[in-house]
């Protein structure tokens, strides 16, 4: 591999109780009336290890795509005021999750190839909120 060359990364499908947590996030987070991006900026605050989060961060959360650590969970309950096993409640090994999950694992697997990621992730996007309308 010559030192210009990148190599694409393969990305995980997301595991169900990742999206059933993404889903409860955005359900605390609507509730308290905040916006993606002012979640964000709330998890930065006395952060003194990131700025700072983007919309897109929260978004990919609350779709599931990107796992949450468990300091960020802390802070969030923090920020809802709200006990940890809140975001976990009603999970029964992913019956809730299961349709989405397997539509985001067939799509990652037809499209793995790096240049397509953003077309993915789009079309992911996009079947996640046509869940959300359907609820």
């Amino acid at each position: 591999m010559t030192k210009n060359s990148t190599r694409a990364v393969r990305r995980e499908p997301p595991k169900p109780i990742d999206i059933y947590v993404g889903k409860v996030l955005r359900s605390f987070r609507k509730k308290a009336g905040m916006s993606q991006g002012e979640l964000g900026k709330r998890l930065g605050e006395g952060d003194s290890y990131r700025d700072s989060l983007t919309y897109q961060q929260i978004q990919n959360y609350e779709n599931g795509l990107n796992k949450i650590s468990g300091g960020t969970l802390y802070q969030l309950s923090q920020i809802f005021d709200i006990e940890i096993n809140a975001f976990f409640n009603g999970f029964k090994n992913s019956d809730e999750a299961q349709p989405e999950y397997l539509i985001m694992q067939k799509l990652r697997s037809i499209t793995n190839q790096g240049e397509k990621d953003d077309l993915r992730d789009k079309m992911l996007l996009l079947i996640s909120e046509s869940q959300k309308r359907t609820y």
